[in-house]
């Protein structure tokens, strides 16, 4: 006889690649599980007894050690959220039959992960049934290039630099621009091309429009040294520091290899430089947050019962600490350039009708044996709700779809549809209160009424 423990899951196959689960040798094999593993699994008991020649205890000469019981763990992932994620997810594979999904919801001014959610995923409860695939978290793996969700990052780095304005208007060269320095050239095509391009824009309307000319541009102005900078800055090239196996660091090429021909104007335009979504979800952030970089936290308390005093001990998990990416004046301007009331330039099945909020969404093709293949697609999507001016932003998501096989492959059509479903569900679930506001688009002459989060104080 064997006596054996089994992990019990109360919430069932909630958050699978956070929580992880327990092997049966009671060792955590994924997750928090097998992240806090040594703190988690409490320490044995033991009784030494002495004998007499007939085998009867002795008492008086035996030992005892009480067991120590494994510490428990609080995470700030909120249940009802995480399910809300999980379900639009879900519903999003069954329409685009994609190879992965991956999902977070984040707390921009305290960088908590509210929820987190990957796919293909597994069962805690039935592990018989595992695909080892099944085990990457594609939240903190999943590394892509970003495309556009790049675009205000940079803008912002240009503005607070001094090189540029929000209001500054910008030739973007009708679609087709060729830079030249030297023998050194190169010829960008913008996807307006195909209907005339577009000449002078404000950099908020770069952003908006997506131009990729503008932001090459801006790339240039930035130089190689300043713009890497700033990509570090925002935490892309390392590893953000989650409390979680299989974190990825993403590929920024090193500072000696950067050039201006190649770096300055691809990465702009999210080329040239490979991301997770953690790694642009907490970049955003940093916007939402009024320029100021938050690890993410993961981990909200930490304690274990100590039977002697009948009491806890807790301690706190240190993991990195914040840094200023921008200054907090210069960032509120691209906070606007977020506005989905400027994104006359994308499809905008994605936008949510009852919250303003902050979007960038973004598709482009996928790297297939070293060149880029119209047939492959990553839809992303990421956004802040709300994004009045002087409110704080209460939650942000991101979504990224690799290779969506029906029902479309823009950001709008794949990935937008998730967000505006978990950020609507989770405000109303929040109790964040709206208000009615007219908005008035000045380039249609039209009004419409929307109605709006307002400020309200976290309790």
């Amino acid at each position: 006889m064997r006596r054996e423990f089994n992990r019990v899951y109360p919430e069932g196959n909630l958050a699978p690649h956070v929580v992880g689960f327990v092997l049966a040798d009671s060792t955590g094999g994924a997750g928090v599980e097998q992240q806090f593993e040594k703190i988690l699994v409490g320490t044995p008991g033991r009784e030494i007894l002495a004998v007499d020649a007939l085998d009867n205890p002795v008492l008086d000469s035996s030992q005892s050690i009480a067991a120590r019981p494994g510490a428990n763990i609080q995470l700030t992932i909120d249940a009802t959220i995480q399910r809300m994620l999980e379900r639009a997810m879900a519903e999003a594979v069954d329409r685009h039959k994609p190879n992965n999904v991956a999902g977070i919801v984040i707390r921009p001014s305290t960088g908590e992960i509210v929820a987190m959610a990957s796919w293909p995923d597994f069962d805690a409860r039935d592990l018989t049934k595992l695909d080892p695939a099944a085990l990457r978290n594609n939240v903190l793996s999943f590394v892509y290039e970003p495309g556009s969700t790049m675009k205000p990052l940079v803008a912002g780095a240009a503005v607070h630099e001094g090189l540029a304005t929000w209001s500054e208007q910008i030739f973007c060269e009708n679609g087709r621009y060729t830079w030249r320095n030297g023998r050194n050239a190169r010829t960008l095509t913008d996807h307006s091309v195909k209907t005339g391009g577009h000449q002078m824009l404000s950099l908020t309307m770069i952003i908006a429009l997506s131009d990729n000319i503008g932001m090459a541009k801006l790339g240039l102005r930035l130089g190689p040294d300043r713009l890497y900078q700033w990509i570090n800055s925002f935490g892309f090239g390392s590893r953000p520091g989650i409390c979680l196996p299989g974190e990825d660091a993403g590929i920024v090429l090193p500072k000696a290899r950067w050039t201006l021909r190649d770096s300055c104007i691809s990465i702009p335009m999210g080329h040239e430089i490979a991301v997770t979504p953690l790694q642009m979800a907490l970049a955003h952030a940093a916007i939402a947050n009024g320029g100021t970089w938050l690890p993410p936290r993961l981990v909200k308390r930490l304690w274990r019962p100590e039977p002697d005093s009948g009491g806890d001990a807790s301690w706190s998990y240190r993991g990195w600490s914040s840094r200023v990416a921008c200054s907090p004046p210069r960032t509120r301007p691209a906070s606007r350039s977020h506005d989905p009331h400027h994104d006359r330039g994308h499809r905008q099945e994605g936008r949510p009708r009852r919250l303003h909020l902050r979007r960038q969404d973004r598709h482009h093709e996928k790297l297939v044996n070293g060149h880029y293949s119209d047939q492959h697609h990553i839809g992303s999507f990421v956004c802040w709700a709300p994004a009045e001016p002087g409110v704080q932003p209460e939650l942000l998501c991101l979504v990224a779809i690799d290779d969506p096989r029906e029902n479309g492959h823009y950001g709008s059509e794949t990935a937008a549809p998730v967000v505006q479903k978990v950020l609507q569900a989770s405000l109303e679930y929040l109790g964040v209160p709206k208000h009615l506001e007219l908005i008035k688009d000045k380039d249609a002459g039209e009004v419409a009424v929307a109605e709006t989060p307002s400020h309200r104080k976290r309790p």
